[in-house]
């Protein structure tokens, strides 16, 4: 029934389709050998800074959290496990594929992601030729040339290029989906588009459920060329994307509570007005990137048929919808969320550059115009490349770490691999190696077989075979932490500057020194060398007391009148838990004591180290001090 509708009038709108078509298409006679050559080398340039700078990268944050609860686990996980972080469809055909490849690991990933990258990578230059057969077919072989050269030379598209990320396949998607519309308006065969593009948009909206902005952006422009278009296709168009819609529901229906119940999907507030004040033109002139040029915009006397010029508004309805939706839900959604808008926004700059931009009113610059904006473009985003890494560096250099879609520090900063093989250099024996700040480093560690452990949760001791290996984002802070807790520590900086990560290898000589353990009951036996010549006795305690103590009192006060007089806090056993046998343990008369480190992990090195400190009565089960008269208490 809804394609009986087109019938009425099939004959004369298919040939006043085939006649408009011709006419766009036969652009290609003014279209110079020049002008060819330039967009096939700004094309070229592009996938040379993709492979120069991206294609081997190692893997970041979200890329490793994706490839092991995503993509390295069976396929009823990856459709039925949901975080904002799994783009479903994209996870699956990475899930696929590397079953293909039986690649079951890791480490066989971390070592070759462009194995992954190279499926992105095909998504993305997948998404600049469909752009431009969208654009030819929409405004002419002109404006089709410069949605290229635009979208080719824009940052942020550039950035997630072969990022292991679900964005290059929404980008894709995205302009399939704008394909297939025209397509249905175009052919005959309606049905066959009907069908792909119901699938194209239900398969945009399963690689990120945020993409249904982006589908709603259709609908909306749809509704708006409906009243302009006598045959009524967008009817179809909009009829297709809807049963795209709810197939993407059915899509997600396994998961669906987990999505509805994430914070992504409540709605905190009404009205974001930053999302349309401050997050639209920052993502805007992202996409623009530094190409200010493009932007000289006057009004001049020429005439615009009206097919292009709905088409045109439509287009810019489909750019700001997902901003408009996002303001009025009061979402927040970060930036890297619009990366499948960037070839709309080509299409668009394209269209107002060759109808409106000031370098038209330079005489016969027409037939120059590719050329000379693609190596303008080219120029720019050569530079622009450029200075993000600076500006990157600049900002590792000062303890900042930036992460939008223009500024990225994994694209250019983030080396796991290096530091690993710094380690291996160093010397590794199995000792922990630690980590802090807002390092992503630990999946790397682990799947190399080192033993990784976030130093803030540590309570253990740290110098094993008398040296620590540390990877942080603050190495100057992280050293002036480690030397007021190890005053006789030396740590140095062992990896390149200018990463994300910084490597510090610290060592230390006298394993007496930096031994926690030993640390703390040195601190107490001369607190209490201290209360004795200042009282002329010792603390008196019940028994063995200690902070949890089965033999004693149960305090934190465990030594009473020793803090903070003679010594600022009594410490506790590293261990930090609640068990009474793993716990510094004080007994005292008043004339002698006995002070040790209960049930401590290191007892059998501290025997080969340090052999007087061990306890005679319990040998390698407790070490520390004691007077003479305690010694077999």
């Amino acid at each position: 029934m809804l394609f009986n509708i087109l019938d009425k009038q099939k004959s004369m709108n298919i040939k006043t389709k085939q006649n408009n078509l011709e006419i766009k298409l036969s652009g290609s006679l003014e279209i110079s050998f020049f002008a060819k050559l330039s967009l096939a080398i700004v094309v070229a340039n592009y996938i040379f800074q993709v492979f120069a700078n991206m294609f081997f990268l190692d893997l970041w944050g979200d890329e490793i959290g994706r490839i092991l609860d995503f993509t390295l686990v069976p396929l009823e996980t990856t459709v039925t496990y949901y975080t904002p972080q799994n783009h479903v469809f994209y996870d699956l055909i990475n899930n696929i594929f590397l079953n293909i490849l039986q690649i079951k690991s890791f480490n066989q990933i971390a070592e070759h992601t462009w194995i992954l990258r190279s499926i992105s990578l095909c998504y993305s230059l997948l998404t600049i030729y469909v752009t431009y057969c969208v654009a030819v077919r929409l405004f002419g072989k002109r404006v089709a040339m410069l949605s290229v050269v635009i979208l080719s030379t824009t940052i942020p598209f550039y950035n997630f290029s072969s990022q292991i990320s679900g964005y290059p396949l929404c980008a894709m998607f995205t302009i399939l989906t704008v394909y297939f519309q025209i397509l249905i308006e175009e052919s005959e065969k309606k049905i066959i588009f009907f069908v792909l593009l119901s699938l194209t948009s239900s398969l945009l909206i399963y690689s990120n459920p945020y993409c249904l902005y982006i589908c709603i952006g259709f609908i909306s422009a749809r509704i708006f060329t409906l009243y302009f278009n006598k045959n009524k296709a967008p009817v179809v168009s909009m009829f297709s994307i809807s049963i795209g819609i709810i197939l993407s529901i059915l899509l997600y229906s396994p998961i669906f509570g987990q999505m509805f119940s994430s914070s992504y999907a409540k709605m905190n507030r009404l009205f974001n007005f930053d999302m349309l004040f401050v997050n639209l033109p920052v993502i805007l002139m992202y996409f623009l990137s530094s190409r200010y040029l493009l932007i000289f915009i006057i009004p001049r006397m020429k005439s615009i048929g009206r097919i292009d010029i709905i088409n045109f508004i439509a287009s810019f309805i489909v750019l700001l919808m997902p901003f408009i939706l996002a303001f009025l839900r009061g979402d927040n959604p970060y930036d890297r969320l619009f990366i499948p808008l960037a070839p709309i926004f080509s299409i668009i700059l394209a269209f107002l550059f060759i109808h409106f931009n000031i370098i038209f009113l330079v005489k016969n610059i027409g037939n120059y115009v590719i050329p000379v904006v693609s190596i303008y473009s080219l120029v720019v985003f050569n530079y622009e490349i450029r200075h993000v890494k600076n500006r990157l560096e600049a900002d590792i250099a000062n303890d900042i770490r930036e992460q939008d879609i223009y500024y990225s520090f994994h694209n250019y900063k983030y080396k796991p691999s290096l530091i690993v093989s710094k380690i291996n250099e160093l010397g590794y024996h199995g000792e922990h190696v630690y980590w802090n700040g807002n390092s992503l480093i630990e999946n790397y560690l682990l799947g190399y077989g080192m033993k990784p452990y976030k130093l803030e949760e540590f309570d253990g001791e740290m110098f094993e075979n008398g040296n620590m290996f540390l990877v942080t984002t603050a190495p100057s802070r992280a050293m002036e932490g480690i030397h007021e807790e190890y005053p006789f520590s030396s740590c140095r900086i062992s990896s390149p500057a200018g990463n994300y990560d910084t490597l510090l290898y610290c060592k230390c000589e006298d394993q007496r020194l930096c031994n926690k353990n030993i640390i703390n009951l040195d601190r107490i036996k001369n607190a209490l060398e201290s209360y004795y010549n200042s009282h002329g006795n010792y603390p008196i305690s019940e028994g063995f007391d200690g902070y949890f103590s089965r033999y004693g009192k149960s305090s934190p006060d465990w030594i009473s009148g020793l803090a903070p007089n003679f010594i600022n806090s009594l410490p506790r056993d590293p261990r930090k838990n609640n068990d009474p046998s793993n716990q510094y343990l004080y007994a005292s008369d008043g004339r002698d004591y006995k002070l040790i480190a209960h049930h401590p992990d290191d007892g059998d090195k501290v025997k080969q180290l340090f052999p007087t400190m061990i306890d005679p009565v319990r040998g390698i089960l407790a070490y520390g001090y004691w007077t003479p008269n305690a010694t077999s208490w």
